[in-house]
């Protein structure tokens, strides 16, 4: 019978380091999920400041659009005044020459 319960005693032992082997490999496990999740947390983070600098990014792109159509608007609005100041120039230019007697000369002669 002793040789039975120091049989059991000893398989109990076994079965106890063993369970301990398994505790310890448990809680290292659950060290490594804790910094998964760490790691999942930061990326989520990172991700969402990097959808947010797209959003402003796009915004800017949206304003930057509108500011060059804007600025061509100006620039055709400038084109038609030169135009115009150029034609009145003209006009003006010969009037001159007209009282002058002079007539209509080429540009290059002109001083």
């Amino acid at each position: 019978m002793r040789a039975v319960k120091t049989g059991l005693d000893k398989s109990a032992l076994n079965l106890l380091d063993k369970a301990g082997d398994a505790f310890d490999v448990a809680k290292s496990q659950h060290e490594a999920v804790k910094t998964q999740q760490e790691s999942a947390a930061r990326q989520h983070e990172n991700a969402d400041r990097q959808h947010e600098i797209a959003e402003k990014q796009n915004e800017n792109a949206v304003e930057q659009t509108e500011n060059a159509e804007k600025l061509e608007v100006s620039a055709e609005k400038l084109d038609r005044l030169g135009n115009s100041l150029t034609a009145e120039a003209i006009e003006v230019q010969g009037a001159a020459d007209t009282l002058t007697g002079r007539g209509v000369h080429p540009a290059s002669d002109r001083t």
